[in-house]
């Protein structure tokens, strides 16, 4: 989620955006219209007292909902890249008026798929992305499809966690146990294929793919603590104290 807010002197014009998204996929877009330092909106007499005016080319549009406070766009992109997307707002009766607040974002298109690597682990380690070993290590991938493009499609995941493993799943969630420490950097290549209308109306076979990665570091199993030092000690006496970190 992509958040863009342009202030001016009584308004301010926040943008949301469900991108990035891949070629050929909806992506929305949302301008809402607030006020600026904790103020208020009064509300016209008119039902949609303010117009939205929307510079979103080269995106396709696909649909449009206007509100009294709020605009919101459905557009596709056809090619990749990073196109920006502006919006003003002007009085609904007089649009060639100065605009009361104006925003633009950069909504990123791709010809790959979009999505995440999450690992998770069962253990409470106070390091990002470190992990333990002979712990079972849960990865996953989650596509980013706010607008059900994929609905139809299946999917082919092949996974390389940088010990030597490799497999093939169907499944976008596996399970996975590092035996040795160090620093692994687990890849992910996923393929999407679903069946699509051609132009001479018959039926293609579209596909879709996306490499992912995420890098990981396996620190030895702890089964505890041992503390060696004097038994007895006395106030502000100098002491030694010894911890042997016992691993397995």
């Amino acid at each position: 989620m992509r958040n863009r807010i342009s202030k001016s002197w009584l308004y301010e014009l926040h943008l949301t955006t469900d991108g990035p998204a891949t070629t050929g996929a909806e992506v929305t877009i949302t301008a809402s219209l607030v006020a600026s330092d904790n103020g208020s909106l009064v509300l016209p007499t008119s039902t949609r007292p303010y117009h939205f005016h929307w510079i979103h080319t080269p995106l396709l549009l696909t649909g449009k909902t206007d509100e009294a406070f709020s605009s919101t766009i459905r557009a596709v992109g056809t090619m990749p890249g990073d196109f920006p997307v502006s919006v003003w707002v002007t009085a609904a009766d007089c649009w060639m008026c100065q605009p009361v607040a104006r925003s633009l974002l950069v909504l990123p298109i791709t010809e790959l798929l979009v999505g995440n690597l999450v690992v998770t682990q069962n253990t409470s380690l106070p390091w990002p992305s470190s992990y333990l070993t002979k712990t079972v290590l849960k990865v996953s991938f989650l596509l980013h499809d706010p607008s059900n493009f994929f609905k139809t499609a299946s999917f082919l995941y092949n996974w390389d966690f940088g010990d030597g493993t490799q497999m093939v799943t169907e499944d976008a969630m596996v399970y996975y146990n590092y035996s040795i420490i160090g620093t692994f950097t687990v890849k992910l290549k996923v393929v999407a294929e679903w069946e699509q209308a051609t132009q001479n109306a018959g039926k293609g076979i579209m596909q879709k793919t996306g490499d992912f990665s995420a890098s990981l570091k396996l620190q030895e199993t702890l089964r505890g603590i041992q503390v060696l030092g004097p038994t007895l000690i006395q106030t502000f006496q100098k002491m030694t104290v010894t911890l042997n970190f016992l691993g397995r």
